[in-house]
């Protein structure tokens, strides 16, 4: 009983606890992979806000994709106006000549006319050429703080996380793909940031496909990309994503192993606790069941004793005495209840012997006694019991439980009809049946008709029924015994008792 009671008490304190564990391993992973996509996310949305396709352009060294056509003009842009090929002043795309402004005098020499310059003039050996002229060195301007040094040059759209240093190292080691599309849908320029893992031809084909779905954002392999309408074109951006899959994924491997190890100390905890809440209780079954056997000894002696003294007394004072009568079946009674206690307490304490046997016969050896008792209170026993259905162990307790069941079902049955008792074998284990007429059990007290001295109102309306409630108590300590099952079923104005014992 406390075994099993064991049992439940580790089972629940380690489902409470693994599910509470389990619980926040899911919160910690869930809000890890939020927090990481929400930040990728922002940071993708600030690359297509900031993208200048024109800067881009020219990044590109003014050639499309795969042969496309070159860039279109846009305002503003390299090949917009004011650009060289517009044709504007100084910039017809020739190379100055070397006297020209803008030309390139030859290193050493005043004008580039091969003569040496003079020590002192500009482009002499003694000093350097300074671009003023002056022979000064000319210091670049502090940076503005504001701005991000190398990222705002118009190459590369400026990191929304500059100030912040994580955000900034974020921005910057992170790998961005793009794809520019004219409203026809025909791919303009394809381009890429540092540490390129996929091909031009790839982010173009992929970008493709994501502009004919009509989805503006998502994910695409270990890419997560946006579709932003930049008012001339539209630009399908991408973000690599695989480094925080590769977190999230060592973060899963790590959460699972510790939520291992986590189980198996919940398995150590479980099992001392349910040892502190079952060892009293065990010890107070222990005492109870020594108490019950102390008793039931103790008993007996005067009891033998009263009755010896009865018997003398009945010889001199003769049987027709009443009061010697009322004292003999008192006597009787507490004689029984003595017996039931220490069958009882044998039935639970002791450690029995099983051995193979023959139920088939068992049962029905036992069951021939009690027709003439059933006849006598107008009942018929009938019996089904198919020979071969053998179990292992202790034979006085098997046939005292068949004895127990067959003696509750006489006394219990109500009108004419008869007892059925019935032996079958199901599923490796041997089925014995004990069924009777009378008024169905209630469910909330079918259980209760297994503990000790219970007995339902129907069974008080004699007292001199012989019957203290140990009957079924002892029938399911002899069940337990054997590692089976006792229940109780009612239907159709039928009681049956049903008992299951593991066969060998």
């Amino acid at each position: 009983m406390f075994k099993s009671s064991r049992i439940k008490i580790i089972a629940a304190i380690m489902a409470a606890l693994l599910l509470f564990l389990l619980i926040m391993a899911g919160m910690i992973y869930g809000s890890s992979y939020r927090e990481l996509s929400k930040e990728n996310r922002e940071m993708l949305e600030k690359y297509s806000s900031d993208f200048d396709l024109s800067q881009a352009y020219m990044e590109d060294s003014g050639s499309g994709f795969n042969g496309q056509p070159e860039m279109p003009a846009f305002p503003g842009g390299p090949y917009g106006p004011g650009s060289r090929d517009n044709g504007e002043p100084g910039d017809t795309g020739e190379s100055a000549e070397p006297t020209e402004p803008g030309g390139f005098d030859e290193p050493g020499f005043s004008g580039g006319t091969g003569e040496p310059a003079e020590p002192g003039e500009p482009g002499g050996f003694d000093e350097p050429a300074f671009p003023d002229g002056t022979g000064e060195p000319e210091w670049p301007e502090e940076p503005d703080p504001g701005v991000n040094p190398g990222t705002d040059d118009g190459l590369r759209p400026p990191s929304p996380l500059y100030k912040e240093d994580r955000g900034m190292h974020a921005f910057a080691v992170s790998s961005f793909y793009y794809t520019a599309f004219d409203h026809s849908g025909r791919p303009i320029l394809t381009g890429y940031g540092n540490g390129s893992v996929y091909s031009e031809e790839d982010i173009c084909s992929l970008a493709t496909e994501i502009l004919k779905s009509g989805k503006t954002r998502g994910t695409a392999d270990d890419l997560i990309y946006q579709v932003t309408d930049k008012g001339g074109y539209t630009l399908v951006a991408f973000m690599d994503n695989a480094v925080v899959k590769g977190n999230m994924d060592t973060l899963l491997k790590y959460v699972l192993i510790s939520f291992g190890i986590s189980a198996v100390l919940v398995f150590f905890l479980a099992l001392f606790l349910s040892k502190r809440i079952i060892s009293p209780l065990e010890e107070n079954d222990r005492r109870q069941k020594q108490f019950i056997s102390d008793a039931g000894h103790e008993l007996k002696t005067p009891i033998s004793v009263m009755s010896t003294n009865l018997e003398l007394l009945s010889r001199e004072m003769g049987e027709d005495n009443q009061w010697l009568s009322n004292i003999k079946y008192e006597n009787e009674r507490m004689s029984d209840l003595v017996k039931d206690l220490l069958e009882l307490s044998r039935a639970e304490s002791s450690a029995t012997e099983h051995q193979d046997l023959d139920l088939s016969t068992l049962v029905t050896g036992e069951t021939l006694p009690f027709e003439s008792i059933a006849f006598e209170q107008g009942l018929t026993l009938n019996s089904d019991i198919p020979e071969g259905i053998r179990v292992q162990g202790d034979p006085a307790q098997l046939r005292q439980l068949t004895a127990i069941l067959l003696d509750n079902a006489i006394s219990h049955s109500e009108g004419e009809d008869a007892v059925e008792i019935g032996l079958s074998e199901d599923r490796h284990q041997a089925i014995l049946a004990v069924t009777n007429s009378g008024p169905e059990i209630p469910e909330d007290v079918r259980d209760k008709l297994f503990e000790r001295f219970y007995r339902t109102d129907e069974a008080r309306t004699g007292d001199d029924s012989g019957h203290y409630g140990l009957g079924l108590a002892i029938a399911k300590a002899i069940v337990q015994a054997h590692s089976g099952t006792i229940g109780c079923n009612c239907s159709d104005g039928k009681v049956t008792f049903r008992v299951t014992l593991p066969m060998k």
